[in-house]
């Protein structure tokens, strides 16, 4: 059983894939390339020193499309790797009622090829409502400490946007 987490998302960057050519994707990855962790495909048992176009007809040669591209590039260098775990009172469940609260972007939004949803950016009043609730039950809260409710509420996980994943 998987637990809610959150972690800063950068929606500028993300925003700046989503509108990359064919053409410009080669030259984003490589000045990128830094950035990307072992788990992405662009980097995971290929050799160091392979230039970003190798990396990306390798990846469209497994089968990916464009936008499986984008959606890799956005989940490794958008969505920060810090992620705090929520304690069931901040949880999606618990606060929202299991519905997307209204003005949050699930990834199929940004992804209309995905068939499953990953993630969900939050805007800021959704982490006020989270943090609420903490407040709310400050008594019965066992999984955050008083460190992870400071930095969901003050290093930047409410602005501008959260990620929140339910597993």
């Amino acid at each position: 059983m998987g637990a809610d987490w959150v972690s800063q998302f950068n929606r500028q960057l993300c925003d700046e894939i989503g509108s990359l050519t064919p053409t410009s994707t080669v030259s984003f990855v490589e000045s990128h390339l830094r950035e990307l962790n072992g788990f992405s495909e662009l980097k995971c048992g290929l050799d160091e020193g392979l230039p970003a176009l190798a990396r990306v007809q390798h990846v469209i040669a497994l089968g990916r499309t464009e936008e499986d591209l984008k959606a890799g590039l956005v989940e490794h260098l958008c969505a920060s790797a810090k992620r705090i775990t929520l304690d069931y009172w901040a949880c999606y469940a618990e606060v929202f009622k299991g519905c997307d609260p209204p003005g949050s972007i699930p990834d199929f939004k940004l992804f209309p090829h995905l068939k499953e949803q990953q993630f969900l950016l939050l805007l800021p009043p959704h982490v006020e409502q989270m943090l609420a609730s903490l407040q709310d039950h400050r008594s019965e809260v066992t999984v955050m400490s008083e460190e992870n409710i400071s930095e969901l509420r003050g290093n930047g996980m409410t602005s501008p946007f959260g990620r929140q994943v339910t597993q």
